[in-house]
């Protein structure tokens, strides 16, 4: 479930997992604080209706995010840092790695010309796996229309190929 304000921003963002047999029902819940200009401060995520995490932002000149970190019960967590090309556009996430001891990108993205996601590198949290390549097709109206994920030896690992249909 998504809410959004009037400058559609989203004001609340609801994901709920279950199974078939109802053995599993675990809810999300992102709600969303902005300043006045539209920028984002802080956000509320409430796991269950009981665990909440508040996720505060640190802006640039632009009004980007360029950091974010959690508190939890008035308990500082490791920051998150974004970090943008000349385009203004999203190219990393990164945070501290406590095995290599330095900050490494979580998220490394490149665009089309067109400004389209192309390709998605995320890391893997078990170390041996290492990461994943995430690849993206549009069509001519800019609609996704194809993706793929390839490990680091470059194998295929999923693929998803989407479908459009219009209305007359």
């Amino acid at each position: 479930m998504y809410t959004y304000n009037d400058k559609d921003n989203p004001l609340l963002i609801k994901n709920t997992v279950t199974d078939a047999s109802d053995s599993i029902y675990a809810t999300e819940v992102h709600q969303w604080f902005y300043s006045d200009q539209g920028n984002p401060l802080r956000m509320l995520k409430i796991l269950n209706s009981n665990d909440t995490t508040e996720v505060q932002f640190t802006l640039d000149q632009r009004g980007d995010v360029i950091e974010e970190f959690p508190v939890v019960r008035k308990i500082s967590g490791e920051k998150t840092y974004y970090y943008y090309d000349d385009k203004n556009r999203l190219t990393d996430i990164v945070r501290f790695n406590t095995k290599a001891r330095r900050l490494l990108p979580d998220y490394m993205f490149e665009y089309t010309e067109r400004n389209q996601v192309s390709q998605k590198i995320t890391t893997l949290s078990m170390m041996d796996l290492g990461y994943l390549i995430w690849r993206y097709v549009y069509d001519d109206k800019g609609l996704k229309t194809k993706e793929a994920s390839f490990n680091k030896d470059k194998v295929m690992t999923g693929k998803i190929e989407y479908f459009y249909q219009f209305g007359q």
